[in-house]
This record gives structure tokens, sequence and C-alpha cells, in this order.
């Protein structure tokens, strides 16, 4: 993930620093633990760093798959700050053909849009396809209603796995959004106020 303004000026440019990133060096690596597919991302502050030994800020976070040959080929789904998306991991195996349904595996891989913390498994389904974040409308909950019209809703997101062995679950998401009225108040005495 990068905070990059759209602009062709690389960072290390005196004109402005707030312009292309020049390379992983302005980034903040992650590390994934293969064995309990935890990815951890050090804490860093957002910012355009003008230089790769400028440690203060940091122009986003990334992280290098743990499989050989592994990569990211469909899209991403969002599911309030978390990021969901599929990697695939084709076979070795020559003797294999990758196009059948033993052909390789992937992860599902579920990060933190801020931080890049996060965690991943491995495919349970063989080579993945994109996943599916659904909402699950029986658990969405909200808070009553206050003075302005503004409602806390819980959301909970959980997505599925399609494979070429076919569909997966996964454990679902949770995040919490501002609902109902957002731009003006309510006043429940108008009338009384305005005969005042």
């Amino acid at each position: 993930m990068v905070n990059d303004d759209g602009t062709n000026r690389a960072d290390s440019s005196a004109a402005s620093p707030t312009s292309a990133i020049t390379g992983r060096g302005r980034l903040q690596a992650g590390t994934i633990d293969s064995s309990t597919g935890i990815i951890d991302v050090p804490t860093f502050v957002w910012g355009r760093p003008t230089s790769d030994s400028d440690t203060t800020q940091r122009s986003g976070w990334y992280l290098d798959f743990p499989s050989t040959g592994e990569r990211q080929v469909s899209g991403i789904s969002l599911a309030g700050s978390t990021l969901i998306f599929n990697s695939l991991t084709p076979n070795a195996n020559t003797t294999t053909s990758v196009c059948g349904a033993g052909g390789g595996s992937g992860r599902e891989y579920r990060l933190d849009v801020d931080t890049g913390d996060g965690a991943s498994r491995v495919s349970t389904v063989g080579l993945l396809g994109e996943s599916m974040a659904m909402r699950i409308t029986s658990a969405t909950t909200s808070s009553t209603t206050d003075s302005t019209g503004r409602r806390h809703r819980t959301v909970t997101t959980q997505s599925i796995a399609q494979g070429t062995m076919g569909l997966a679950t996964s454990s679902t998401v949770t995040h919490d959004e501002i609902a109902g009225r957002l731009s003006w108040r309510q006043i429940h005495n108008y009338q009384a106020l305005k005969e005042r």
C-alpha cells in the first residue's frame, strides 16, 4: 500500500517531497511467518521520506510472498479497513499440469490498509481466483439514532474463496461504520422554538 499523489517527480527531487515514490527503500517492509500465517509490519509514520535512510516516515508498506513463484493476479476486496485478496502458487512439479485441479495452490491474505498487519492461510481449494466478500445481513446491527439522525452500524463480512477444487469460506471480518443522517441536525421541537 503506497501513498501516491499521482505526480511523476521522484521523491528525492528538491522541488517537492510529495511526489512519485522512487522505490521499496521508501516503504516499510513487512514479514510473513509461513508457519502461522501472521503478517507483521513494524509501526511507522505515514509521510514522504526524501531518502531511503530517512526512517522517521515511510510512504507505505510492502511484503514479499513466502512461496517461490507465488503471485497475486486477481482483484482485491475491501471490508471496512481490511484488504482481502488471494495469491496463486503454481505447482513446481513439471509432471503435473498447472491448469489441472492439482496444479498448484495459493494463500488468502487479510491485511489492514493502514498498518499492513494481518494474516494469511494456505488454500484448501487449489489455485485461487478472486475472493468474494459478502455482507452477512443477519449479523448487521445498528445503534439507536441520536439527535442528529446518526447511527453506528456494525457490519460483518465473510469472504468466499473459489479455487480449482471448489469453494471455501473463511473467518468473518467485523467493522463499524456511520449510517443515517450525516449532514444536518434534526430539531424535534421546531414549532415550539419558532414561536418563542
